[in-house]
């Protein structure tokens, strides 16, 4: 229930539905294969408020750049 509470408060803030699945995927991405980062692949570092924030930024400049390369998820 309190992850569900996390994603439900940041969807209230006006994330949507895809900027969450961008973060998720963008983290996956970056930290899966990275042994100091894979732990924090969780709901309470990923969807906490100012978390999320920064990463949405990141994921929409990695999007950016996937498309560029044509090499989007």
């Amino acid at each position: 229930k309190a992850n569900l509470d996390l994603i439900k408060a940041r969807l209230d803030e006006g994330y949507s539905k895809e900027d969450i699945i961008k973060v998720i995927d963008a983290k996956c991405l970056a930290w899966l294969g990275d042994s100091k980062m894979k732990p924090y692949l969780r709901p309470e570092t990923l969807f906490n408020r100012t978390k999320l924030a920064q990463y949405t930024g990141e994921s929409l400049v990695k999007e950016k750049q996937w498309y560029e390369k044509g090499d989007l998820l």
